[in-house]
């Protein structure tokens, strides 16, 4: 089964979104190794945490990698350098947060395969914002365009 490894620069938001993801899953987990906060549990990241945290998450399928913010993606990058075995496959993955920990985990736990869940993770916002845009399309196109120069009645109808 694929692993993931949560990389944050806090180990309470971190704990909470896969403690939320694995609600969902109905069965054996993937593996999940999270590599949040830096010394003493201060706020930060550490690229020697993410590469151990990768070597136990792999079982041979490979490492999905979810991270939170900026120099969580370097501490990410680092980390591959840094695993030393380089027979695993890693893949990073530019998934929003807790959307994309929810639906790797989803898909890991369903059997699918590493590029599939790397695949899902990054696509697990495409439903909201397609919902999102719908919905300022629809109110975008409530309102009459009046550069055109037309005429326009407003009317209220009573049931």
């Amino acid at each position: 089964m694929v692993g993931i490894v949560v990389v944050s620069h806090s180990p309470r938001l971190a704990h909470a979104a896969v403690e939320l993801a694995l609600e969902m899953v109905h069965g054996p987990a993937p593996r999940i190794e999270i590599a949040a906060g830096a010394e003493d549990d201060r706020l930060g990241t550490d690229a020697l945490r993410v590469a151990e945290a990768i070597v136990a998450a792999d079982d041979g399928a490979g490492v999905v990698v979810i991270m939170d913010l900026g120099s969580a993606v370097l501490s990410a990058e680092l980390a591959v350098d840094l695993v030393p075995d380089q027979g695993i496959k890693i893949r990073l993955v530019s998934a929003a947060f807790v959307e994309g920990i929810f639906t790797a985990v989803v898909a890991a736990a369903g059997g699918a395969a590493l590029d599939v869940v790397a695949r899902d993770a990054e696509e697990a916002l495409y439903a909201k914002s397609t919902q999102l845009r719908q919905r300022q399309t629809s109110t975008a196109d409530a309102v009459p365009d009046l550069s055109a120069g037309g005429i326009v009645a407003t009317a209220t109808i009573i049931n």
